[in-house]
């Protein structure tokens, strides 16, 4: 089944972009949807694993400059800050947190191995 196989790493590609586990969800669910009333000819799964995260990109984006997006209030201060095995952890997660949204996506999606402009990991 192509959700099990996709969820995860559809929900982190968003999460980069959104910073948001709720809207992360919400990009990932739109892009099954799409996915699955699509009548495009799915026969090469590479081709299926790019578009859907090409497709959850794009959601992120999308509800990224949605409106109400924009005019709601943050929460970021209660929500729990993560929790770091090292103080070196931290400070590279603080670090690559702070890059501006392109940057700091084009790289988490390379680490992930899903980035578009470079080869996956297998």
């Amino acid at each position: 089944m192509l959700i099990p196989e996709y969820q995860d790493n559809l929900y982190k590609a968003a999460l980069a972009v959104l910073r948001d586990p709720a809207d992360s969800q919400d990009a990932v669910q739109l892009t099954f949807i799409k996915y699955c009333q699509s009548d495009l000819d799915f026969r090469d799964r590479e081709y299926i694993r790019k578009w859907l995260f090409r497709t959850v990109l794009n959601q992120s984006k999308d509800i990224r400059r949605a409106f109400w997006r924009r005019s709601r209030t943050a929460l970021d201060k209660s929500v729990a800050a993560p929790e770091f095995r090292s103080q070196i952890s931290q400070e590279l997660y603080e670090a690559v947190s702070s890059l501006p949204s392109k940057y700091r996506v084009t790289l988490q999606l390379t680490i992930m191995g899903t980035s578009r402009f470079g080869k996956s990991r297998s």
